[in-house]
């Protein structure tokens, strides 16, 4: 059943050792003649961030600077998430910033401009906002792997050609304040231009680099 004030109970799930805590979010029974069934099902308990149980709100710095990060820092006040910030931060000059939703998707809106992701932890109400591709693919082949598994503990391998034009420049642009960026992944000629992108908040060159990054990692 619901907790306090109406949210979801939350349960936390350990499976080879490895723990999970979720919001429980839906309960469902079933019932008929000698069986009697019980579903349940949840998210993250960071989905209590999202427009499902957060009232929308407004965030702005029409009076003063502030970076990336504390944009985001900002929305979670007072709602007990933490943020762990694995991306370049850089700066929003006044009147660059603002945004009206539930806290989760400020979080998002931020994220998105530079290409990165939004996860949650394990255990832990906390949001990590990370870069989409750690290392860049074209890296990948003399990258050194975090974890190496064994081909005898594959049960079930499948391979699927993904086909899309091998994009290798792109220019990003800002908007009042932002600042336009050309952007070449190195070892090319960069004669295969992406669609270009406009988002406000990309005001710094770190944030034009993060989001061409993305952009041309997911090419080709």
């Amino acid at each position: 059943a619901p907790g306090a004030g109406g949210l979801p109970a939350k349960l936390l799930v350990t499976i080879d050792g490895i723990e999970w805590v979720f919001a429980v979010e839906r309960r469902a029974r079933t019932r008929r003649f000698g069986q009697h069934r019980c579903s349940i099902q949840g998210r993250s308990v960071t989905a209590l961030l999202s427009e499902d149980y957060m009232p929308q709100q407004s965030w702005h710095n029409s009076a003063a600077q502030l970076t990336a990060q504390q944009a985001i820092a900002q929305a979670l006040d007072f709602t007990g998430t933490s943020l762990d910030w694995a991306v370049t931060d850089w700066l929003l000059p006044a009147g660059t910033w603002s945004h009206t939703g539930a806290p989760l998707s400020a979080a998002l809106r931020v994220a998105d401009s530079i290409g990165a992701i939004v996860r949650s932890h394990r255990t832990l109400q906390q949001l990590t906002v990370a870069p989409r591709y750690a290392i860049e693919p074209w890296d990948w082949a003399t990258a050194q792997p975090d974890v190496t598994m064994p081909a005898d503990v594959i049960v079930t391998d499948s391979l699927e050609p993904d086909v899309s034009p091998a994009y290798n420049a792109v220019y990003i642009s800002g908007q009042a304040q932002g600042v336009r960026a050309h952007a070449v992944r190195k070892g090319t000629s960069g004669e295969l231009l992406a669609p270009e992108v406009v988002d406000a908040l990309i005001t710094h060159a770190d944030a034009a680099r993060q989001r061409a990054t993305a952009i041309l990692g997911g090419a080709g």
